[in-house]
């Protein structure tokens, strides 16, 4: 996925809730191939996953672009 259609669908997913902007805790792990919530891509094992606490404390897996 190009850099300009990642932008625009993570700031969708701000706007209609589903990735908020509060957050209180970033921790990086390897990856054991999980998805990255906001663009759903599958991580491989070579890749950093960070998971991240809201201030509501939702727990979300990104990984770095």
């Amino acid at each position: 996925m190009d850099q300009e259609r990642l932008r625009l669908l993570i700031r969708r997913e701000i706007q209609d809730g589903r990735l908020p902007l509060g957050v209180t805790k970033v921790q990086g792990s390897p990856s054991a191939g999980e998805k990255c919530e906001a663009c759903e891509a599958t991580l491989s094992l070579d890749q950093l996953l960070l998971e991240v606490t809201t201030l509501n404390r939702r727990h979300l897996q990104l990984r770095r672009r």
